[in-house]
Order: structure tokens, then sequence, then C-alpha cells
């Protein structure tokens, strides 16, 4: 386009030059200098003095009128091609240089120990005073939630929140009562199906949103909060029966301390040698446990007032629990340690006890049992598997509110794979030991019963 205007402003230049009797094209082409039109005022009037006539110097002054058209005419021209050609240079340098960045874009940028030594000075420079945060208050704003001081802790923490009485209780009833191994091979079957996988996915979504029960539902989805608080209450009534379970231990605890215990030989009438008859028509530790304990009604329709013997040890059970808790994780850790190393204690020592007691081997016997027919029976994979549940702990939200302390780096499923085994081990070993109380107890009544 620029050379087709080019060639059209000198096609017109040389074709009012023609017309007037003015040079030619390649005259017209030469410098400003040599053209007729770009005289000076100063030939001009030489000119004109030379010649020294009026009629001359008219019509040199018309010639000059005439001229003069055509230099403004010719200069207008010249200056508009010269700023089409520097604005057509102009952007071929700009396209050149936006060539030779894009070039260099695509090549990897060698950098330097001293640009990325002076980038953090320079950041550093550019922030104003107040946006400076020394990083030890960038770590505590960041990791506001407090972590776990050891993974041992951790660990502990989710095997002991898994062993509740009622699960290992309940463990050795469905063996007992739905194929004996078969049910133990079925319920490792799934575990290892449905219990790890679901147990991983409560430690990862609580380890890596680092939320509780309540926000870590909110993170996955607004709609949903509401499941956050149903878990909640459900853990809060949870919490309530088993610090009633835990007033029972207490109270049997100070009961411990007579000798004889309370419940090793039924109790004496008032005002009377002779044993209380509905003692003498069961065992004294099933009557300790029903009349003297839980004071039990004969129906459940007949009413009572509270049971004030059992009020203080909840008390008492509410008290040492929130004084574990009241420094947070640092308190709690630590009590961990000793709680969970305990129990296990605890287990192995009744495990020895109760395999020497009178008739524990009738007991051990039904562990030895196995059903083959109850391995197609779909009633004992329901119960196998909500045992799974169970036992794990899976939906109520501690799992993820534990996980929740620890390090976003952590590997969730070998930690899984740990606390699943862990709590199968809990349970293989509370069934021997309550197998060998339930033979005790068979031999004890037979031998009653025989006697009688």
């Amino acid at each position: 386009h620029f050379l087709t205007l080019k060639s059209k402003i000198w096609f017109l230049v040389s074709l009012r030059s023609t017309q007037k009797g003015k040079p030619s094209l390649e005259k017209v082409g030469a410098a400003p200098e040599s053209l007729p039109g770009m005289t000076t005022e100063a030939q001009t009037s030489e000119s004109s003095l030379a010649k020294a006539s009026s009629a001359e110097s008219s019509l040199a002054s018309q010639t000059w009128e005439d001229k003069g058209v055509g230099t403004w005419s010719l200069t207008a021209w010249v200056s508009e091609a010269q700023a089409l050609e520097a604005r057509a240079a102009r952007a071929q340098a700009w396209e050149t240089q936006a060539c030779e960045a894009q070039s260099r874009a695509s090549q990897p940028k060698p950098t330097s120990v001293s640009g990325v030594e002076a980038a953090p000075v320079l950041k550093q420079r550019l922030l104003p005073a107040k946006v400076q945060v020394p990083e030890k208050e960038k770590s505590e704003v960041l990791f506001t939630r407090p972590f776990w001081s050891s993974k041992v802790e951790y660990i502990l923490a989710q095997v002991g929140y898994s062993m509740r009485p009622g699960s290992l209780w309940h463990f050795c009833y469905l063996w007992l009562h739905s194929g004996g191994c078969s049910f133990l091979i079925i319920y490792i079957f799934l575990l290892l199906l449905l219990g790890v996988p679901l147990l991983f996915l409560e430690m990862a979504a609580g380890q890596r949103t680092r939320q509780g029960t309540i926000g870590v539902w909110k993170v996955i989805s607004p709609w949903i909060g509401g499941v956050g608080y149903t878990s909640f209450m459900v853990c809060f009534i949870t919490g309530l029966y088993l610090n009633v379970v835990s007033a029972w231990t207490l109270f049997y605890l100070g009961q411990s301390f007579q000798f004889p215990v309370p419940w090793e030989k039924c109790p004496l009438l008032k005002n009377s040698s002779g044993l209380d008859p509905e003692c003498a028509r069961t065992t004294p530790s099933l009557y300790f446990w029903y009349r003297m304990t839980l004071k039990a009604s004969d129906r459940i329709e007949d009413g009572g007032p509270p049971v004030f013997s059992l009020s203080l040890p909840l008390f008492v059970s509410l008290c040492i629990l929130g004084a574990l808790m009241i420094n947070g994780l640092k308190s709690t850790g630590k009590v961990i340690y000793v709680l969970v190393s305990l129990s296990y204690l605890i287990i192995l020592c009744f495990i020895i006890r109760s395999i020497l007691l009178d008739g524990a081997v009738f007991g051990l016997r039904y562990l030895a049992v196995i059903k083959i027919s109850d391995m197609y029976n779909v009633n004992v994979w329901y119960r196998a598997g909500n045992q799974v549940l169970f036992s794990l702990g899976l939906g109520f939200g501690s799992i993820v509110s534990i996980s929740s302390h620890m390090q976003p780096s952590n590997s969730c499923l070998s930690d899984a794979f740990v606390v699943a085994l862990a709590n199968l081990v809990s349970m293989l070993l509370f069934t021997p030991f309550i197998c060998s109380v339930l033979g005790f107890w068979a031999t004890v009544l037979t031998h009653r019963c025989s006697e009688k």
C-alpha cells in the first residue's frame, strides 16, 4: 500500500509540472533544493533587480504565486508520504521486537545465583514496613491447629478410640452365635474390603482439610453441612452413656476394697441370719449387679428414684475426663500413652487369670468351632459388615477430628492398616477372656444345680 501511494504522488506531481511547463519527473525526484519551486526569496529579488523591468517583475511575481501553490501542494504530499513511511517502519520494528521476545521466551532462561538471592531482598524492599511479617508469625498464622507431638501418640489415639467395650463384647457374641471361625474369616475379608478404605478416607479428609467433624462436611459441600452437626450430636450422646460405663467401673473399683468383696457371697437378710432367697436362686455376682449396682426393677413399667449411689462415680468420671483434656493435645497425648498401654496390660492379665479358672476349657472350645453353612448366610455377612463399621468407629467423625491434628505430609494408608490390624488384635485378645469367663460361669451354675 505504501509503494502504491508513493507512485500516485509522483504521478500527480509530474502531471502538474508537465501542464505548467515545469521540469520532468526525474527533476522533481531530485533534492528539494534543486526544484524550481523551492527557490528562496533572495534568489527571486536578485533576478528581478538584474532584469530591471516592471513587466518582467510583474510576470515574475505572477510566476512566483503559481510556483508557490505548486510548491505547497508538493510539500504536503511529500510530508504525508514521509509520515506513512515512518509509520510503516515503526510497525516493522515492533513486529521484529515481538518475534525476538517470543523466541527468547521459548528458550530456557539461565538463572544466576545472584539473581535468585537478590529476588527476596527486592521483594522485601518493595513491601512497606507494615506488610513485612516475621517467619515465626507467618507459621503461627498458617498453622493455628496444633499437631500431635509424635506419630506414636496419633496411632495410640486412633487405637484407643476403636477399643470400646461395646465393640469388644459384641465381637465375642457374634463369634459364638454366627458360625465361630467362619465369622472370623468373613470379618477379616470385609475389614480389608470395606474397613481399611473407609478408614483411609476419613483419615485423609481430616488430615487434608484440617477441620473437625463439622467443618470437614462444609468444605466438601455447604449443602451437606448438617451431616457434621448430626455426627456431633451422635458423639455427644455416645459420650454420655460411655461415661455411665466409666461410672460403673469406678463403683466396682470402690467396692473391691472390701473383704470379702460383696459379689462373692449372697448377703444376709435384715434382722435375720438367713440368706436372701432371691440371691440363692441366682449367682452372687448377678444379684450384686442388678440389685446392688443398678437397683433394677422387675418390669420396665415400674419406675423408681434415681440411683444416687452412682451419681458420685458419674461426677468423678466427668471430672477426670475434663482434667485429662483441659490442656488439649499437650495433656491428651501423654495420657493416651498410659491409658492405652494400661488397657492392653489389663487384658493380658485377664487372659492369664481367666484361663486358670475352673471350666475355662469348656468356653475355649467354642472358639475352634466352624460352620461352613454360615459362609453362605446373608445375615452373617450383614452382621460382620456392621461389626466392621462399629468396631472401627466409622461415620462418627472422631477419626476425622483426630486426623486433623496430623501433618498433611503423613501417610494415611499405612496408618489405616496399622489401626485396623491393632483393632483386630485387640478383639482376638479379648475374645478368649470372655469365653473363659463364660465357661467358668456355666460350670459354677451346673455344680449348684447338681447340688440342689
